[in-house]
């Protein structure tokens, strides 16, 4: 599963939706995503994806470039809550648990060091006992989703 910005204009230009297979799906983000649009975006894919393949392991390439100061993607991006990335992380496990599956990470991206350890600590945050209440739903910030 990739989400990423659209291809045609970000470096290897792959990853179109419609070049999305059983076993690989592309999401393509437009420019200028904003925090609940990537969430959107996030959780649809995340969970379908999931709950079609049911995977033994998780992998997540975590990629912090999608954060609004980043020198490459982020300057094209309007993610700039950094909760944003303990939901993601909050989403990820409650669907590894859902099915069973391990799940790791690497640092794949991320480029403004002056925050990027607030953002994947926020990230690693979702996967912390203490965070297993529910997240409130990103469109209607405060309601249980």
């Amino acid at each position: 599963l990739s989400i990423h910005q659209h291809a045609d204009s970000i470096y290897p230009y792959l990853g179109r939706e419609k070049d999305s297979s059983k076993r690989m799906r592309y999401y393509e983000t437009r420019l200028w995503v904003t925090d609940k649009e990537y969430i959107e975006i996030f959780r649809e894919a995340v969970s379908k994806f999931i709950d079609d393949v049911r995977p033994d392991v998780i992998a997540v390439s975590a990629g912090f470039n999608t954060y609004y100061k980043d020198v490459f993607f982020g300057t094209v991006s309007k993610v700039k809550n950094q909760r944003t990335y303990l939901k993601m992380g909050r989403m990820l496990n409650v669907k590894a648990d859902e099915v069973g599956a391990g799940i790791f990470g690497v640092l794949e991206g991320g480029y403004w060091i002056d925050e990027l350890g607030s953002l994947a600590c926020n990230f690693l945050r979702g996967f912390s006992p203490e965070e297993k209440e529910p997240l409130p739903d990103v469109v209607n910030e405060g309601h249980a989703r």
